[in-house]
């Protein structure tokens, strides 16, 4: 059993900056166009298409290195992840080029026996608003650029401060000595 699909992920078109908007899966058909192995988006564009090459990827992260790699010429994905992972990996030269018509609604599932639990997640899910939703979305993504400091960046941090406290013993040992 499951409840009313919460969120809807659509599957988008994912390129390098220099290629233009693309309004039809079937405009780079020709191309060499990846998505991810055992996503249903790969069985549904293997089923819809099965004349084109389409390269089966290990992840999403691993579509788009080989997309900035230029190994692929478009990466077809979930736009949400794709958006999220192109920016926690620095990949800033990647951009959704277009959208598909395919989506994954995301609902909660339990188990058929279980019709108590599948009423109460439907009412909890009912008490969030899609304002909430996309606030979590959006902390989600946020979350993806923030940046972990490098060691050599501690390193510094902490010979910065190790100098201002010896700065400021020698001081004091300098007015110490002033006084007596």
């Amino acid at each position: 059993m499951f409840t009313p699909a919460y969120f809807e992920l659509t599957v988008g078109i994912i390129a390098n900056q220099q290629k233009g908007s693309i309004s039809n899966i079937e405009e780079i058909l020709s191309d060499r166009v990846g998505t991810v192995s055992g996503y249903a988006s790969e069985e549904i564009l293997r089923r819809q298409y099965p004349e084109a090459d389409i390269a089966s990827l290990k992840s999403p992260q691993d579509g788009l290195l080989k997309l900035g790699d230029g190994e692929i010429d478009y990466f077809i994905d979930y736009v949400l992840s794709s958006t999220y992972y192109s920016r926690k990996m620095s990949l800033p030269e990647l951009k959704v080029v277009g959208l598909t018509k395919l989506s994954l609604p995301l609902s909660i599932a339990s188990r058929k026996d279980e019709p108590i639990l599948a009423a109460i997640l439907a009412k909890g899910q009912a008490t969030i608003t899609r304002k909430e939703v996309n606030n979590i979305i959006l902390h989600w993504m946020e979350n993806a650029t923030h940046r972990h400091p490098s060691p050599l960046m501690i390193v510094g941090v902490i010979l910065a401060v190790l100098i201002i406290i010896a700065l400021m013993a020698m001081l004091w040992r300098h007015q110490q000595a002033d006084h007596q």
